[in-house]
């Protein structure tokens, strides 16, 4: 159960980082 909690925490943070790098290269064009 921890595992499975880590890797979808590290999947988030990931998924999160790429948002904003998407949302900062909109906000950018």
């Amino acid at each position: 159960m921890a595992r499975l909690a880590r890797e979808s925490l590290a999947f988030l943070s990931v998924a999160g980082f790429v948002w904003m790098m998407c949302q900062v290269a909109v906000l950018a064009a």
